[in-house]
């Protein structure tokens, strides 16, 4: 906190239970996420997912999100092991 550090959200462990995937759930969980930190200033969301979850990188792609440009995350992404932390500056 404090005026002169960047203002961030880090989002974790977002989680849509099977039965009710795919049905917009986690698109609008995200939509207020960003609501929320536009509210409060805050300037970028961060997340994690795991690396090997292709349909939830494939959705917070669609929803804007980038992967960081962390090398190790990318080694991991194309192994399909581990986290990779993405991010949506807003």
């Amino acid at each position: 906190e404090g005026p002169a550090l960047p203002r961030r959200l880090f989002l974790k462990n977002m989680i849509v239970d099977e039965t009710f995937r795919r049905q917009g759930f986690a698109r609008r969980l995200l939509a207020r996420v960003e609501e929320h930190a536009k509210e409060r200033g805050i300037r970028d969301v961060y997340l994690e997912v795991l690396a090997n979850n292709e349909g939830a990188m494939r959705l917070y792609t669609q929803q804007g999100f980038e992967f960081t440009a962390n090398p190790m995350e990318f080694l991991w992404r194309v192994l399909g092991i581990g986290r990779v932390t993405m991010v949506k500056r807003l």
